[in-house]
């Protein structure tokens, strides 16, 4: 939001420092010079650091008119073990980092105060320079079981930083498709911000030129059937880079929760017909690519996973087609509808049919259909004599008063 950046950096000082009466609180670390007001008095102190990508901070004092005032350091959670300050998420590698903090070299009286800073009280110098070391490692992190959609899976920290997999780095298989080992081991790597930056920019921007990111690589599997339906599995490197840096070099997958439980696994299944044919609509609707996307929803209550729609339009006869490459033969379908009755303005269609291409190209109805269900966010299948065709239409009629939509319709 360009508003909010424009609000938060005029902000940032008051978020890297705090004074509360003799006691000065380094809440952030990055490289930075600053001014305080401690008591009345002036206190000058800068950072040099290249956090977050390594846990070393040097803090100087650069003028000092109080005297004697707290140093306080904020220990972040990561570092104590702790991924948020509750038990949403926890760490589950069995790791346990920690951390030094020293004056001018040697280590100094200073205790974790009730407060959770690391303390040290002391008269200072001008020159005095406190260093900060972290130690800093990949981690692997799980949620509370109680959240469904990360059972199973394991997201991956380095530091104050989450890691992501994104399909530019991983182009020779489907990310959605791995399965972490139960040790995950990581190599730690950088990758240039060059190609994170739209070419339109280039000449525009400077800073991050000849600056990199830190990136992480492991070994998984990746899962898939095979076109006899057989589970098949194969090694690869999966490449790791920030979440923040996602998004930049144009469409694709992307997997912050990784399988690390098999039953948490997506295998990679066979090309569909449906994901092979052109798709068309009767009129515009959003996320056509929804109906071919293999995604179902767990029950009739689940509206978590991409579906499309003719919302607004109502009472009307609406239909969808694919033209495949060439003639197949077909003789089952299966429908997902959406429906969120009783609050929205969607539910099943009153009635819908199958219909095929024949050779001349005109429609016709499939031939000995057993059924056209209309169940709420289930598997609603079809099954008729078989026909051969490059082409078939689903053709549905819309409630007087609400709209249809599916998540998912293929055919077989």
């Amino acid at each position: 939001c360009p508003s909010n950046i424009c609000r938060f950096l005029p902000s940032l000082p008051g978020y890297v420092y705090a004074v509360k009466d003799k006691n000065v609180y380094v809440n952030l670390f990055l490289s930075n010079s600053t001014s305080l007001n401690v008591a009345g008095k002036k206190v000058a102190l800068s950072q040099d650091t290249q956090y977050p990508w390594n846990g070393d901070i040097a803090i100087k004092v650069d003028d000092n008119k109080v005297g004697q005032f707290g140093m306080k350091i904020r220990i972040p959670g990561w570092v104590k073990g702790q991924p948020v300050p509750s038990d949403l998420y926890y760490y589950s590698d069995g790791k346990r980092l920690g951390y030094t903090i020293t004056v001018n070299g040697k280590k100094v009286a200073a205790q974790v105060t009730a407060d959770g800073y690391y303390t040290i009280n002391r008269k200072w110098k001008k020159g005095d320079v406190v260093r900060v070391h972290f130690d800093m490692e990949a981690r692997t992190v799980r949620a509370n079981n109680k959240v469904e959609a990360d059972r199973g899976c394991i997201s991956v920290e380095r530091g104050p930083i989450v890691y992501c997999a994104e399909w530019p780095d991983n182009k020779g298989f489907d990310i959605m498709s791995i399965l972490e080992n139960r040790e995950p081991q990581f190599t730690e790597g950088k990758l240039s911000y060059d190609g994170f930056i739209d070419p339109k920019y280039k000449n525009v921007l400077t800073l991050y030129k000849g600056q990199n990111l830190e990136t992480l690589s492991e070994n998984v599997q990746t899962l898939a059937y095979n076109k006899e339906g057989k589970l098949t599995t194969k090694d690869e490197t999966l490449e790791l880079i920030p979440y923040f840096a996602w998004a930049h070099r144009g469409n694709g997958n992307m997997k912050v929760w990784l399988p690390q439980d098999v039953k948490a696994a997506k295998p990679t299944a066979p090309a569909t017909l449906a994901a092979q044919a052109k798709v068309e609509f009767s009129s515009p609707v959003p996320a056509k690519g929804s109906i071919t996307d293999g995604l179902v929803p767990a029950d009739e209550n689940d509206r978590s996973i991409p579906y499309c729609h003719w919302w607004p339009k109502q009472n009307t006869t609406e239909w969808i087609t694919y033209t495949f490459p060439e003639a197949k033969e077909i003789k089952t379908s299966t429908v997902y509808w959406y429906d969120d009755q009783p609050w929205g303005g969607c539910k099943v269609p009153d009635s819908w049919k199958l219909y095929y291409q024949d050779e001349a190209g005109n429609w016709k109805e499939v031939p000995g259909a057993d059924a056209y269900p209309t169940l709420k966010g289930t598997a609603c299948n079809v099954n008729f004599d078989p026909v051969k065709t490059k082409a078939v239409k689903l053709e549905l009629k819309q409630p007087e008063k609400y709209s249809c939509g599916l998540f998912e319709w293929s055919v077989k």
